[in-house]
């Protein structure tokens, strides 16, 4: 499945991962056992979990900052409503 070579020649990025993969399904009979290591791979060649990740901070900064342009807003309000 994985022949080592990256786009460059030089030793792909994720071969480590699918080296301790194909290696656990090799040593096991339980083929569940090794499901961590397949996550890890599945993981290094398409980023879901980081992508996953980063939309949640962005998400969470997007209400934070909304959060906090409301509470400037009222405080520019009852600053505004005090001087007159």
């Amino acid at each position: 499945m994985s022949s080592g070579y990256g786009s460059h020649g030089t030793e792909g990025r994720c071969y480590k991962f699918w080296m301790n993969f194909e290696s656990c399904m090799m040593e096991t009979d339980n083929p569940y056992k090794c499901d961590l290591l397949k996550e890890d791979y599945i993981e290094c060649l398409h980023h879901r979990k980081e992508k996953d990740r980063s939309n949640m901070v962005e998400v969470e900064t997007q209400r934070q900052a909304k959060i906090q342009a409301k509470k400037e807003k009222e405080e520019f309000k009852a600053e505004a409503s005090r001087k007159h």
